[in-house]
């Protein structure tokens, strides 16, 4: 234990072990947000402060996988009508 000098306070500090380190215990449920946030299936939809400083995040996300038609119209989704139309007529 390590004793403080100071004038304040008279209490005594201890030190932490070496080789103590006690790694968090996380929940399932949290590992599953922190999870689906990484793999960017989670979006932060919005943040919420109310007056009590209470925290409210709101998260969006689907746990369905996309097919190729999700993905087809999300390429198609970045482009403009003119590009697709003459696209579109090209492969016909």
């Amino acid at each position: 234990m390590v004793r403080r000098n100071d004038k304040k306070s008279n209490r005594q500090v201890e030190k932490p072990e070496q080789g103590s380190f006690k790694a968090p215990s996380i929940k399932p449920e949290v590992a599953l947000v922190i999870l689906g946030l990484l793999s960017d299936n989670l979006q932060v939809n919005s943040v919420v402060v109310n007056r009590d400083q209470t925290v409210q995040i709101v998260l969006d996300g689907t746990l369905r996988n996309k097919t190729s038609l999700d993905q087809a119209l999300g390429y198609v989704g970045q482009h403009s009508f003119d590009e697709v139309m003459k696209a579109f007529l090209k492969r016909v």
